[in-house]
């Protein structure tokens, strides 16, 4: 029965106040005390600003007074020469003039008082402000006996002119202005007092009824109101319960599948949706498709404007791949820049190649954080790799280890792109990264040595110099040139320690050259841009005594279309400083402008095989050959050709007067021994066909060891 009547004592205890009544009366008294308080505080505000406006106004009209002694002062002072009457009139200007920027720059300056002070009556009458600057000015040009007599005669009729009528009229209005405002201030603060007042004696009065009310009142329904209460307070713990339940059960189900920041699926919840949208893909026309998407550069941004720009990224990038794709796709964040966008659809190759694209699309535009943009997407590398599958037989680690390998190659691919897994991808993959385990080793190892190159003086014939080459003597599969290992070595940050071990064995190579009488005038040496940029390559090379004007650097182009920033600026420097020549290599195919080459002043200019290839049936090459060879000659540089194979390319290349010929048509890289044995044959370097005699000679000669 209390059960049942609980809801009449609810409506019953909600129809009067349900605080206690002396809760009723504290609150009434703390209102009463609170209008007492503002009227107090009402009529200290009248009285501050009755005395303020006594001082502006007093001091307004003190204006008036100083403007007519100020007369009264330039007209004594230009009829008298008194000393000091000029200092008496400067006292009064500077009072005036003080007095008037206080005043015209009162904070609680009202529009009318502004607009007198700062508004202009029409086109010939200027504001106060000009007409008191110009008074002063005048009344300061009549007070200093170093302004000649007509500029005092001028300045005193100006203040004869404008004073008595216009300045003295001005001021006036200003000081009514002033009184008006001061008297509209007074009776709205007094309304205020009065009001306050008002509304305090009506609470009381009210109050008291009320409260007597209350107290009755509540004499009759307490017991009902304690035992209603009993009850609603049963209930509601009962289900306060049951949802604190629910609400950890969802809280906690919620954290263990999703992440905390982005508030997408994390890796295990993708998985068992992977698994469930396996089970229930049976129909063939339907596929289950991932697209793994990686952030390239998001470390920098992490690095250079920190973990809350980094956070900022994430939540940005998950909003984009929640928008890009349809109602149903999945979307997950596997990894610190890692997500995965799960789909289920009959859409084929097509969607998800507009997919892909749109994703890249949207992340390729910079995202604006603290001031700062944050450039990373398409425009600097975005991964998507996708694989796809359809049928009731699915594995979902496959698949997801299918798309991992899908964004290794976009990765290498160039970035900013998506691929499409086959099991050729994997293959290829398998042995891209099976080569990177074994390239770190190998250096360590020092399995790399160096082969030479012949380079050969056009004119002459004769040797001008050897490139020093990279090749890799890999345990299983053999001797592999830079072209199967130098995109790894270059992703691992292992080219400037290749680079360094090339460059010792070459030098040593060159010194067992000298020792054995074998000429060899220049040294040729690729350098990567991490190793121009390494603080230690001046100190290492100066270790190595490298000897002066025969040591040459080759540098490629595309590395002078990027910032040489300072560190790269002052290796330059030094490496000049210790007689080792710069050479631009693969020369026409980067994007260095001809300011940047003409900054760096390379010693020689080495025009790509690219551009070799063509030469004798492209008219077009020969004529953009002969121009880079009027460029090099311009800026007094040498000119080298590599990739020369045939007759014709060096007879050309002769003809257009290129300096040096490098290519297989004379030599193919060979190592230090065999290039002993070759140069023992004669002093003309011409073609292999030539010297094929005199290379099996060669043969049986038997060089003398190496020295280490």
């Amino acid at each position: 029965m209390l059960r049942s009547a609980a809801p009449l004592l609810q409506a019953l205890a909600a129809s009067l106040d349900q605080r206690a009544p002396w809760r009723r009366f504290l609150l009434g008294l703390a209102l009463i005390i609170t209008l007492l308080f503002g009227a107090h505080v009402a009529s200290t505000a009248i009285l501050a600003a009755t005395s303020g406006d006594a001082v502006v106004i007093n001091e307004s009209g003190r204006q008036r007074m100083l403007s007519q002694r100020i007369m009264f002062y330039a007209t004594a002072r230009a009829k008298t020469d008194d000393p000091n009457a000029e200092a008496i009139l400067l006292e009064a200007v500077s009072t005036f003039e003080t007095a008037h920027r206080r005043l015209s720059t009162l904070p609680a300056l009202s529009d009318k008082s502004r607009a007198l002070y700062f508004r202009p009556i029409d086109a010939q009458t200027p504001s106060l402000d000009d007409l008191v600057r110009r008074f002063v000015e005048d009344a300061t040009l009549v007070a200093s006996e170093a302004t000649p007599a007509h500029e005092q005669a001028q300045a005193l009729a100006r203040i004869t002119a404008v004073g008595p009528q216009i300045l003295l009229s001005r001021l006036n209005d200003v000081v009514k202005q002033f009184e008006i405002e001061a008297q509209k201030r007074a009776r709205d603060l007094l309304f205020l007092q009065v009001f306050l007042m008002l509304v305090a004696l009506t609470i009381v009065i009210k109050a008291l009824f009320m409260f007597a009310a209350q107290v009755a009142a509540r004499r009759d329904v307490t017991r009902l109101e304690e035992q209603a209460a009993d009850l609603e307070a049963a209930r509601v713990a009962e289900a306060a319960k049951n949802s604190a339940l629910a609400a950890q059960k969802d809280a906690a189900e919620r954290e263990a599948l999703h992440d905390p920041l982005t508030g997408l699926a994390n890796r295990r919840y993708l998985e068992r949706e992977m698994a469930r949208r396996a089970q229930t893909s049976e129909d063939p026309a339907r596929s289950v498709a991932v697209l793994h998407i990686d952030l390239d550069r998001f470390k920098q941004i992490n690095d250079t404007l920190g973990h809350a720009a980094g956070d900022y990224i994430l939540r940005h990038v998950a909003a984009i791949l929640t928008d890009a794709g349809a109602p149903d796709d999945f979307v997950a964040r596997v990894g610190g820049d890692e997500f995965v966008v799960l789909r289920s659809s009959a859409g084929g190759r097509d969607t998800l190649e507009a997919l892909a694209a749109r994703i890249i699309d949207r992340l390729s535009r910079p995202v604006e954080f603290e001031g700062e943009y944050c450039h990373f997407g398409a425009s600097v590398g975005i991964d998507v790799g996708i694989a796809a599958a359809a049928g009731p037989n699915i594995d979902p680690h496959r698949l997801l280890s299918n798309a991992d390998i899908a964004l290794y190659r976009s990765k290498e691919v160039g970035r900013g792109c998506f691929t499409f897994f086959c099991e050729e991808l994997r293959d290829e993959i398998e042995t891209s990264r099976r080569l990177a385990d074994d390239l770190a080793g190998a250096v360590a190892r020092r399995e790399f040595f160096a082969v030479y190159q012949p380079q050969i003086c056009a004119r002459t014939g004769a040797l001008h110099g050897v490139e020093a080459l990279a090749r890799w003597r890999h345990p299983s599969l053999g001797e592999l040139s830079p072209a199967r290992f130098i995109d790894v070595a270059e992703r691992l940050g292992l080219m400037a320690a290749i680079d360094e071990q090339i460059l010792e064995m070459a030098l040593t190579d060159l010194a067992t050259w000298d020792a054995l009488g074998l000429s060899t005038p220049r040294l040729a040496v690729n350098v990567s841009a991490r190793r121009l940029r390494d603080p230690l390559l001046i100190e290492s090379l100066a270790r190595l005594e490298p000897p002066r004007g025969r040591l040459s650097f080759e540098i490629v182009e595309t590395i002078f279309a990027e910032r040489v920033d300072q560190q790269m600026g002052e290796n330059l420097s030094r490496l000049r400083a210790l007689g080792v020549e710069l050479e631009i290599d693969d020369f026409g195919t980067g994007h260095a402008s001809l300011a940047s080459i003409i900054a760096l002043q390379p010693n020689r200019l080495k025009i790509a095989r690219e551009l070799i290839a063509p030469l004798p049936d492209s008219a077009l090459h020969r004529n953009l050959a002969q121009t880079m060879m009027g460029v090099s000659r311009t800026l007094e540089m040498p000119v080298i050709a590599e990739g020369v194979e045939t007759e014709a390319q060096a007879a050309l290349l002769a003809d257009l007067g290129c300096d040096v010929l490098q290519g297989y048509y004379f030599a193919k890289p060979m190592t230090a021994d065999a290039l002993i044995a070759r140069g023992s044959c004669g002093g003309l370097w011409t073609p292999e066909a030539v010297l094929e005699s005199a290379a099996a000679a060669a043969a049986r000669l038997t060089p003398p060891a190496k020295q280490t």
